[in-house]
């Protein structure tokens, strides 16, 4: 309960500085938002004056080519000349076939050279099909403003009229017109009429509530997206279809435009603007093309911004929350860990050594203790074979395989110098599948050496120090043993030792002249024979001796040296008696031989060492025990 608690603490903690970011977030882009927005808008509009710039092109490259077509027929030119009825009525219905395709023609007309109408089909905004106007309401346009600009245009010149309304639609129109000629004479003009607030409506038209205009040199609107600002006659108001009258910092702007794309943002909204240049739009004087997004349309653009902002805001800061969450919990298991990890190393550092090896037992780590256990440096023990270590190299065959077999094994180990190893108790268990193994290593040489000096002392003669009678006949079945295995490979001897008289001389100088004998005569054994050698008290007065690596004979020639030391007791005459024979695979057979040499030499008068199976026994009445 109390680590839910430290989490939720981290955590709340962790969040609030987490909370910092999403805040700035906040405040970031809901003051940069009307700036974001702008910067969006200006884009938006230039990309969009782009489309209509493009699709002007396109609607003016479609109306020349049916104006081209129709300017140059070869039927107008014919009827021109002729003015017959049958191509009159071809030409007729070519014309309604053409309007009946395109909306944007709003009336095609041939006059003559005197300003006559001859040929004239409509095509009313509201009237569903096109009709030929019949001849009797064909008018005479001679006083017209377009019949003059047409009389000026030179042979082949298409010329551009308008924007002018229409009397009898009322409805703003361009004419374009071409003169008809032949080689010899103009005989009239092809005229046609763009409906000009349809061609308005396909240039203008947006789902993005863009205001569309198109601005002359004096500031008036030529088109609009919305009609009622065109002003279409030079009679009309012009403080109210005029941009320099109206908006004179906005048309200060448009004048300052230095730039392909300019922008300018007031109250009623953001203007976006750019010189303008269309042939379907033909004018004297150059245009600007200007499209304005609302305040309103701006307003509820932010309003909506800020609402996304806020909802990214609050969905920022649950992601956070979630972090902060998980950081607080990798938080509080790396402060565990950590703790952990440093109360273990106190415990190992100041208890057992403990290794870390790999696969192949080399080790990968150690701690404090476990370098002073081998006396050497953490440098020098990584990467080294751990059984390395152990004084005479031994690899412990058989527990690396228990080891693997079972992935744990407990046993005793030495490591350290050879002349002076350390004895360790060792517990090491496999991990991962024995691709690690943990080796925990306890000092154990005091108490070892206590348990072989108590084993040794039970071991021993308290008398003498030397090896007891147990001993003797444990170390006896040893070498037998090894006779066995090795077949007189490794040749040993045992000597049995008795003090002649030992009892007369107890009895004569006393028991404590006995006892100084004895230690005498354990003191020469020491000093005549080798360190090799096994020596042991077995009776009161009575001795053996295993020599190894020696033969009968020579066993007997060293049992003569010391018979010679013996006899140099200063004290008092001193003489032993020697039983001498080989080590065979039968320790009680082999005592029984040595006890039975012993006989034989106190049977021919002491003082002399007698070797069983070379010289011949007499019949013996009773024969030592092995016990």
């Amino acid at each position: 309960m109390k680590r839910i608690i430290r989490t939720i603490q981290k955590m709340i903690m962790l969040w609030l500085g987490l909370s910092i970011i999403s805040l700035g977030y906040y405040f970031h882009f809901t003051h940069e938002s009307q700036r974001f927005l702008l910067t969006q808008l200006k884009e938006q509009n230039h990309q969009f004056m782009n489309y209509i710039e493009s699709g002007t092109l396109s609607l003016h490259q479609n109306l020349q080519q049916i104006f081209y077509q129709l300017s140059h027929s070869p039927l107008l030119d014919d009827f021109a000349v002729s003015e017959l009825p049958k191509l009159k009525q071809y030409i007729q219905n070519e014309w309604l076939v053409t309007l009946t395709n395109n909306r944007f023609i709003y009336q095609l007309r041939y006059i003559n050279n005197h300003g006559r109408e001859v040929i004239r089909v409509d095509n009313p905004p509201h009237d569903p099909h096109p009709h030929i106007v019949a001849d009797e309401r064909l008018r005479n346009l001679s006083d017209t403003n377009y019949y003059n600009y047409a009389r000026q245009l030179n042979t082949g010149e298409q010329g551009y009229f308008g924007i002018k309304v229409e009397p009898e639609t009322n409805q703003p129109v361009i004419r374009m017109i071409f003169p008809v000629e032949d080689q010899y004479q103009r005989h009239g003009y092809f005229i046609a009429c763009l409906n000009i607030l349809d061609i308005i409506q396909e240039i203008t038209a947006n789902e993005q509530g863009y205001n569309v205009s198109l601005v002359n040199a004096n500031g008036d609107y030529v088109i609009n997206s919305h009609p009622e600002k065109s002003r279409p006659e030079p009679t009309s108001d012009k403080r109210a279809y005029n941009l320099a009258t109206k908006s004179p910092k906005l048309w200060q702007a448009i004048h300052q435009l230095t730039k392909v794309n300019g922008d300018y943002h007031t109250q009623d909204g953001l203007y976006s603007f750019r010189n303008f240049q269309s042939g379907i739009l033909h004018s004297s004087s150059s245009l600007v093309l200007m499209v304005m997004m609302s305040h309103h349309q701006i307003q509820h653009m932010l309003t909506q911004r800020g609402k996304e902002v806020l909802t990214n805001t609050v969905t920022l800061e649950l992601i956070l929350g979630l972090f902060a969450a998980i950081l607080a919990l990798f938080w509080e298991n790396y402060t565990q860990k950590k703790l952990e990890h440093t109360f273990n190393q106190i415990v190992i550092d100041n208890s057992a050594a403990v290794a870390l090896t790999d696969d192949r037992h080399h080790i990968l780590h150690a701690n404090v203790r476990f370098c002073e256990l081998t006396e050497k440096e953490i440098s020098e023990v990584k990467g080294k074979p751990i059984l390395s270590l152990h004084p005479s190299g031994i690899r412990y065959r058989h527990a690396l395989k228990q080891l693997h077999d079972c992935g744990e094994w407990h046993g005793e180990l030495q490591i350290g110098r050879r002349e002076n190893p350390r004895t360790c108790k060792v517990e090491v268990r496999a991990m991962k599948k024995n691709q690690y193994f943990v080796y925990s290593l306890s000092d154990i040489s005091e108490q070892y050496e206590t348990i072989r000096q108590l084993k040794e002392k039970n071991e021993r003669d308290p008398a003498t120090m030397l090896w007891n009678k147990a001993k003797f006949h444990k170390t006896l079945s040893h070498y037998s043993q090894l006779s066995a295995r090795y077949e007189g490979q490794y040749p040993c001897c045992l000597a049995i030792i008795d003090i002649d008289d030992f009892k007369n001389i107890n009895d004569t100088y006393g028991h404590a002249t006995g006892d100084h004998i004895i230690h005498w005569l354990a003191k020469q054994l020491k000093a005549k024979l080798r360190d090799t050698d096994f020596i042991a008290r077995i009776g009161g007065d009575e001795f053996a001796v295993i020599i190894q690596n020696a033969r009968p004979e020579a066993t007997r020639q060293l049992m003569q040296r010391l018979c010679e030391t013996i006899e140099h007791y200063h004290a008092h005459p001193l003489t032993i008696s020697i039983g001498v024979t080989a080590i065979t695979d039968d320790p009680q057979e082999c005592f029984s031989k040595a006890d039975q040499a012993l006989y034989l030499s106190k049977r021919k008068g002491k003082n002399c060492i007698s070797i069983h199976g070379i010289q011949p026994l007499p019949m013996v009445e009773a024969i030592h025990s092995v016990t």
